[in-house]
């Protein structure tokens, strides 16, 4: 059922949910005040029912993404503001409008500190037990029992979780925040675990069946016998920021990495123009001789990010580009990680490379109207969702760990308009074939 939830929510997601859901439940056309007006007109809201003060505040930020002006004070009898549409009372008003598979979508989309079952059915709708002033929040899916959890390609196991797989997170920088005093040694079981029984849990709860350990520093490279228990597969390469520590002992080191069967994939590698312009030309050639290791068969994860003030990083990757037309085979495997660019960039990537896919952050929540077009421009069948672990934190603790790609994939499927875990499932498959099941 509904219950009392912190309100100290990520607002903008609430928004862009609010959206998915008006553009669901209404004609193309309606209006945020058109859905205040029906509920007011058709289905007013009960005056046993108050917002809570505590709720202003996010009204009002509301107020500002939407581009309205914030009531003096925020009403429900009449709804005078666009805003309060996200009390809980107007959501089930407006889902009331709502065939059952948007409800269910719908039951990804909340994003807020605690984490708690909601059932949202057809006759939830119109009688819920839920206390006034609270806000929905959801994060349950609709359920395919699976007894085999090793099954990627499976939406959801018996613990009710959805499968995800993280693309593209970093052990050994997630473990020295994690555990600063004693980073070494540590799981990748062990970040999850942190995650699902702290302080500040995944809104949406998944069941992260595999992904890959980025180790992108040469002086962190692990043992050449390294061993790696469970589903994790590894990509070793050079972070361009360390391009410097590239040694031929380091080249030698990785040479030996390449050859160990738990590594999948050559990276993350690229150009970073966050350095200092004089060092571009060095960081070039670093990354053209690592280009020279690679196999068309194994996967290049790529780093693309552009100087200060290049918000998606087109001349970077034009770069990139022209030295891996020189080198690189036209059918090479690739990853282009933390993609945040246009949609034309897509399309170039695809010319070039066909066999090029594309990994999606968190960092969608800042997304501008042009990179949400290049989010719409990646193929389905090239999507990855990644964490970036442990950047891009969704809660409220300082970092993310894969236990947050679920919250990843609710923001990534509001712009998609696409159902989480439909989402959630094609990536599973996406990365199956790029880095084998």
């Amino acid at each position: 059922m509904f219950r009392r939830i912190n309100v100290n929510l990520d607002v903008p997601a609430q928004v862009e949910a609010l959206k998915w859901l008006l553009s669901k439940a209404f004609e193309a056309g309606t209006t945020l005040q058109g859905a205040v007006d029906w509920i007011n007109t058709s289905r007013p809201i009960s005056p046993d029912y108050g917002l809570n003060p505590i709720h202003h505040g996010m009204c009002t930020t509301a107020c500002r993404i939407l581009g309205v002006d914030p009531p003096e004070v925020f009403t429900l009898h009449p709804i005078n503001s666009p805003a309060v549409l996200l009390f809980w009372r107007c959501l089930l008003a407006i889902l009331t409008r709502c065939n059952s598979q948007d409800i269910r979508d719908f039951r990804w989309f909340g994003f807020s500190e605690p984490t708690m079952a909601v059932e949202v059915v057809q006759e939830a709708l119109s009688e819920s037990e839920s206390e006034p002033g609270d806000l929905i929040v959801v994060d349950e899916c609709d359920n395919v029992d699976s007894d085999h959890s090793e099954h990627f390609d499976e939406p959801s196991t018996s613990s009710g979780l959805p499968n995800v797989f993280d693309s593209h997170f970093h052990l050994d920088r997630t473990s020295k925040v994690i555990w600063p005093d004693n980073p070494n040694g540590h799981t990748v079981e062990e970040l999850i675990s942190v995650s699902k029984h702290g302080s500040s849990r995944p809104s949406v709860p998944v069941n992260v069946v595999g992904g890959v350990v980025v180790y992108s520093e040469p002086q962190n490279y692990p043992a050449a016998d390294f061993q790696l228990d469970g589903p994790w597969k590894v990509a070793a390469g050079v972070h361009p920021k360390h391009y410097q520590k590239f040694s031929t002992a380091k080249r030698l080191a990785l040479n030996g990495l390449l050859e160990h069967p738990k590594v999948a994939a050559l990276g993350e590698n690229g150009l970073d123009r966050t350095i200092p312009p004089g060092e571009w030309r060095a960081q070039e050639l670093v990354f053209e001789n690592v280009l020279r290791m690679s196999k068309p068969e194994l996967p290049l994860v790529l780093h693309l990010r552009g100087p200060s003030g290049d918000t998606y990083g087109s001349d970077v990757t034009g770069r990139c580009q022209a030295i891996m037309r020189r080198v690189c085979r036209r059918e090479q495997k690739i990853h282009v990680h933390c993609f945040t660019g246009l949609s034309q960039v897509v399309n170039d990537w695809l010319s070039d490379f066909p066999n090029t896919f594309f990994g999606v952050t968190a960092a969608v929540r800042r997304f501008d109207e042009e990179q949400k077009s290049g989010l719409r421009a990646i193929p389905r069948n090239r999507l990855l969702l990644e964490t970036d672990a442990p950047y891009f934190p969704v809660g409220n603790v300082p970092y993310s760990t894969p236990a947050y790609l679920g919250d990843t994939a609710a923001f990534v499927a509001v712009y998609l308009n696409i159902g989480p875990c439909d989402l959630m499932q094609l990536t599973i498959r996406n990365a199956m074939t790029l880095y084998g099941s």
